[in-house]
């Protein structure tokens, strides 16, 4: 047992659990170990007599009780010095559990610390990526966005888009109903819904539909500023090999797009340069040189016109249509001659005055914009006319200039009866007798030439049928046109027909009532006679539109005006889907 206590082990403590004896490893208490072992043996020696015969107990009595004092003082002496060594041994296992607490929660500590650290770390990768991220929606001048399936608006937008759109607090919003201001007919709107759809479908093949976007080129107009032109580009993004949303960036090209107007209108100006000095150099000189020295001498007269200061009102009016009749007059005639540009310039001006003549109260001063139109015209026609003259036949080569006398008219009109008819998708041939008299008598073209002209024209726009409808009643797909030249002695008369439709009075009282020259009642009472000089009026027209022949009300204007100034009689005779008849008397 002594042993035990000394070197430590497990014993059983009577039939109890096994209990664990430490060995002693301080000096102090060993030594006390060693002086109650050695006392203990002592104590072996006088009790060996035990159970001997003559044994002397007194004697062993009196040594017990002699060294009872030592043996309680040396066992207490080692219990005390175990119980401190354990006292002691507890103390330093508490210091090293609480050691390791502490270590534990300083390990812990650690972890937490670092794991913050980290995680402050990824939040200032993160806040770094997600300012860079700012920084760069906030400095590209594209609208950049992203597009859900639903058709709406990301929460992360670039700055320029709401300025591009002219649009607050986008993001969020269903871009179909956005976009649906942009799209000016259901059909392209069902299109833009149909295009996001095919984006999101993976069998698709996204290049494949990139040109059914129909946002490619879209104009907006926000409020009362100018219109502007903008492009909206689609891309998929694709996360985890599936389609999770698509990219949309919209740009605004409005300067682009007005650079290449200018340019495509700069291009078709130095084709129609062309086209105009080819058919300078290919028409009739004389008539050529004729149209060019009128339309200078028309233009002046015009320029002449505007810078004249008019009292009221009605003048005021009067010198616009008399403006709308010479102007009206040399588009004609240049259009009989191919001059495409001349002609373009020529309704760019004609639809100035047209804006006068529909304004209800008009002053002096708004005649000033009209007069930058009629400069540039005018600086046309001289270019024009610059070009002609260098191109007069020389002597030298034996050529002559061809007279008006030389050259007959007829096919001068028969090429622009067809070309007209050709505009209009319509068939036509002119039947032209007895323009010899024009062959002798020059002077005379020139004074008519205007109302032929604008006759021929008006029989050609408003007479002849389409083909189909012309075959519908029986006629031939054909129309004919007829322009005569009677001579009876002194006495000449003057002849347009077509084998048209002939005037639809109806439509006349229609328009008319639509115009405001009469209430619907006092039309109804109109007899045809009537109706038909509301075709000479100014403005007048049956037309729904206006194009390079007719829409304006000008050309049976200027028939009146020009038979008027030349004392002239002029008749009309019509049967509905059968003919309408230009007589004039000179």
């Amino acid at each position: 047992m002594f042993d035990l206590i000394k070197v430590g082990g497990k014993f059983d403590a009577a039939g109890e659990k096994e209990a664990t004896v430490y060995p002693i490893d301080n000096p102090k208490t060993l030594a006390q170990y060693e002086e109650v072992k050695k006392l203990w043996a002592t104590y072996q020696q006088q009790l060996q007599i035990l159970g001997q015969e003559n044994a002397d107990y007194q004697a062993l009595s009196d040594f017990a009780a002699a060294q009872q004092e030592n043996v309680y003082t040396a066992v207490d002496n080692m219990v005390v010095s175990l119980t401190d060594d354990y006292r002691q041994t507890a103390r330093e296992e508490r210091y090293i559990q609480m050691a390791g607490v502490g270590l534990l929660v300083a390990f812990f500590g650690v972890f937490v610390f670092y794991f913050i650290r980290q995680m402050q770390k990824a939040d200032v990768v993160l806040e770094k990526a997600r300012q860079e991220t700012r920084d760069i929606l906030d400095s590209v001048s594209e609208g950049l966005f992203l597009l859900d399936k639903d058709m709406n608006v990301g929460h992360q937008h670039s700055r320029a888009l709401e300025e591009i759109l002219g649009q607050q607090r986008v993001a969020g919003n269903n871009f179909f109903e956005m976009a649906s201001d942009m799209l000016t007919s259901d059909k392209k709107r069902n299109a833009l819904k149909l295009f996001v759809e095919q984006l999101y479908n993976a069998r698709v093949v996204e290049k494949l539909i990139a040109g059914l976007n129909p946002l490619r080129r879209v104009e907006v107009q926000n409020n009362n500023e100018e219109p502007r032109t903008l492009t909206f580009n689609f891309s998929r993004v694709v996360k985890d090999n599936a389609i999770s949303k698509v990219l949309v960036s919209v740009r605004d090209i409005t300067d682009a797009a007005r650079l290449e107007e200018q340019l495509q209108r700069e291009q078709e100006q130095a084709n129609q340069q062309a086209e105009m000095i080819s058919h300078l150099m290919n028409a009739d000189y004389s008539m050529m040189a004729a149209f060019l020295r009128g339309a200078v001498q028309t233009l002046n007269d015009i320029n002449t016109t505007l810078k004249q200061p008019e009292n009221n009102e009605y003048d005021l009016r009067e010198k616009a249509k008399s403006i709308a009749r010479d102007i009206h007059g040399i588009k004609g005639e240049a259009s009989a001659l191919k001059l495409k540009l001349i002609v373009s310039k020529a309704e760019v001006f004609e639809d100035a005055v047209k804006k006068l003549m529909d304004k209800d109260r008009l002053v002096g001063n708004d005649f000033l914009g009209a007069v930058v139109d009629l400069e540039g015209l005018l600086t046309l026609v001289l270019q024009a006319r610059e070009w002609h003259s260098k191109m007069q036949p020389s002597e030298a080569t034996g050529s002559q200039k061809t007279s008006a006398a030389q050259t007959s008219i007829a096919p001068f009109f028969e090429k622009f009866v067809q070309e007209i008819a050709s505009r209009h998708n319509k068939i036509a041939a002119l039947d032209a007798r007895g323009m010899e008299y024009f062959d002798q008598h020059p002077d005379k073209l020139q004074a008519w030439k205007d109302v032929l002209i604008q006759l021929l024209r008006n029989s050609v726009v408003h007479g002849i049928e389409q083909p189909e409808e012309r075959a519908a009643l029986s006629k031939s797909r054909e129309g004919t046109v007829k322009l005569f030249v009677e001579q009876n002695g002194g006495n000449v008369r003057l002849i347009v027909e077509d084998d048209g439709k002939g005037l639809d009075f109806e439509l006349i009282r229609a328009k008319a009532a639509q115009m405001g020259l009469a209430s619907e009642q006092e039309l109804a009472a109109w007899e045809h006679s009537r109706l038909l000089q509301l075709i000479f009026e100014p403005g007048f027209t049956t037309r729904t539109h206006s194009d390079e022949d007719a829409g304006r009300g000008v050309g049976m204007d200027i028939v009146k005006e020009r038979i008027n100034q030349l004392h002239a009689k002029f008749k009309v005779h019509t049967v509905s889907k059968q003919f309408t008849r230009f007589v004039i008397d000179l």
